[in-house]
């Protein structure tokens, strides 16, 4: 809404309408992108932006590039999880909302790691729904 724009430009909050899709612009050439799909969505926007040739060519279509190739079952995959598993090691009562203030991550990303580490059987929720607390399991999946 440009009306919004302008008032969020006087407050000095917004450079001003449409600054921010030549600056993509912009950098999608210089780094030799192709120049991003803009769609706009009702009250959304959604950008696509393409991989860079040179990288486009060279790999082959829907492999994951960066996926672990040997990460063990029963081990936490990330920091957050690591974090989490600690806290409950020392005795404390960690929730979702610990590793969102403490990673500063969604609490749909903090749920889906409580829920990997669930599903790996290291940890477990004892107790009822509001009251009830995460605590590590003695042994996980495949141990």
């Amino acid at each position: 809404n440009r009306v919004i724009a302008q008032v969020l430009h006087r407050l000095e909050i917004m450079e001003r309408w449409g600054s921010g899709y030549e600056r993509i612009r912009e950098a999608c050439r210089e780094g030799g992108y192709p120049e991003p799909e803009w769609q706009e969505m009702g009250m959304c926007t959604r950008v696509i932006f393409r991989p860079h040739p040179d990288v486009a060519a060279s790999e082959p279509a829907n492999e994951p590039a960066n996926e672990p190739a040997n990460e063990p079952a029963n081990e936490p995959a990330n920091e957050r999880q690591r974090w989490f598993m600690e806290q409950l090691q020392r005795g404390g009562q960690v929730k979702a909302e610990d590793i969102v203030s403490q990673w500063r991550v969604s609490l749909a990303t903090a749920k889906r790691d409580i829920a990997s580490l669930r599903e790996k059987e290291l940890i477990e929720f004892i107790g009822a729904a509001k009251t009830g607390s995460y605590r590590l399991k003695m042994s996980g999946k495949n141990r």
